[in-house]
């Protein structure tokens, strides 16, 4: 608390230090949870006790819904309490002015957390929401909250370079608006995340941009770690005729790890050694592309 505030030294016990304490003590904060919070944000010792401090815990209580709500909050972002005029007061009246209930916003609040909504400004916040709501989110609804929350933890990047990245892939507006529909966290992903799952559809099973729109759960998943190796696992059983099905890819990714184990690999890493390399990305080059080509040559294969 020093190194980051030193004039807390020439703070008063008494007068300053005391009341402050106790009063933060007596939201509801435990001395665990009390000694976070101060040691993150020692500047909160200069605010009035009476003037800043006492009304913005009331305001807190009384927007989050709760004292549990609030206290909620206030350990995770301890500079709530430092200032919330300049930015959480206008946030939080769009939201009342869409008509939304005070509970739902609480509700919001806990989604989106009191940083976003503290640090938010008020013109990109309106931005954020008129825009969640042209894509069809109902405010009251948990998809809207998401939806917020994704397009507010994605800075530096607009909604309209959004839907020209998506545009680049391939996918219309609508096909993206329907991608985010599904999962608004795409909103919030890097560009290589989302590029690699689609060029490697793409590419080797020659799905369109269209189909995966359809199907978005099959983007969600790493292409290293997930992707690549399960389709490749299921490739090869399918090329030594151990599947005699067409095998649904949404299914595979979503199978639990142990699952996936059990089914796709334990059972012929004896008889089928190449499983195991498939599964740990050991499978040389050529191996990989000999699979692969397999693909349009089998009577069964994997299909979206």
């Amino acid at each position: 608390m020093v190194s980051k505030y030193p004039r807390i030294l020439s703070c008063s016990v008494e007068k300053t230090l005391k009341p402050k304490i106790d009063f933060l003590r007596s939201v509801g904060l435990s001395k665990t949870e009390f000694l976070g919070v101060v040691t993150t944000c020692p500047m909160l010792f200069t605010r009035s006790l009476k003037n800043h401090l006492v009304p913005i815990v009331e305001f807190l209580i009384t927007s989050f819904g709760s004292r549990d709500n609030a206290v909620l909050v206030i350990k995770r972002y301890p500079f709530i309490l430092f200032n919330t005029s300049k930015r959480l007061v206008p946030n939080l009246s769009t939201l009342r002015n869409l008509g939304i209930p005070q509970s739902q916003i609480s509700n919001m609040m806990a989604v989106i957390g009191g940083r976003v909504i503290t640090c938010t400004k008020p013109c990109r916040f309106i931005k954020v929401v008129s825009t969640a709501m042209e894509m069809g989110f109902d405010p009251l609804s948990l998809a809207f909250k998401n939806v917020v929350s994704a397009m507010l933890f994605c800075p530096g990047s607009t909604w309209e370079d959004k839907l020209m990245f998506y545009k680049t892939l391939g996918f219309s507006d609508e096909e993206t608006l329907d991608i985010f529909r599904f999962n608004p966290s795409f909103i919030s992903r890097s560009e290589e995340v989302i590029r690699g799952p689609v060029e490697f559809y793409v590419s080797k099973f020659h799905w369109s941009p269209s189909q995966l729109s359809r199907r978005p759960v099959v983007l969600t998943y790493s292409l290293e770690k997930r992707i690549i190796p399960r389709c490749l696992v299921v490739q090869v059983l399918l090329s030594r005729n151990k599947i005699q099905e067409n095998v649904k890819l949404s299914a595979v990714l979503i199978c639990r790890e142990n699952e996936f184990l059990r089914r796709y690999v334990i059972k012929y890493k004896d008889e089928i050694p190449e499983v195991l390399d498939a599964y740990h990305g050991k499978m040389k080059s050529a191996e990989c592309d000999f699979y692969w080509e397999e693909l349009s040559r089998l009577p069964f294969k994997i299909i979206l």
